[in-house]
């Protein structure tokens, strides 16, 4: 699956593409939400002078491209040590990385439930099935 996100041109949000199979309701309001928590979290860091940690985009290309070649079964680049890690403790990395802003979101539509399990299960664009 690729995935590109941008600042908009036109209005003051955050826009992701994704290029796969049309998912299902339940798989998109989890990714909706958890780029929603991504984007909430490093907003909140940039008002807290926090800096990012700098990884250049070669390495981010090249960790995609591997991640749509392995998929949930192989071995994924976390991108915080810069080093090969299982699947499941990527996205439990990711999932704790947005976590806080993640709740907030929940608080006020309770009705996107964003699981991990899920999340490795349906990485091969299968959505719930």
């Amino acid at each position: 699956m690729f995935s590109d996100v941008r600042l908009s041109a036109t209005h003051p949000t955050v826009e992701e593409r994704v290029a796969d199979v049309c998912l299902p309701a339940a798989t998109t309001a989890p990714v909706a939400a958890l780029v929603r928590g991504l984007v909430e979290t490093a907003a909140r860091a940039w008002a807290e002078r926090e800096s990012p940690t700098p990884i250049p985009a070669a390495l981010l290309r090249l960790a995609s491209r591997r991640a749509g070649q392995t998929g949930p079964a192989g071995s994924l680049l976390h991108p915080v040590p810069t080093r090969a890690a299982t699947a499941r403790t990527v996205v439990g990395a990711l999932y704790e990385h947005v976590r806080d802003a993640w709740r907030r979101a929940v608080t006020r539509r309770p009705s996107v439930p964003l699981r991990r399990k899920r999340s490795l299960r349906a990485g091969d664009g299968r959505g719930d099935t």
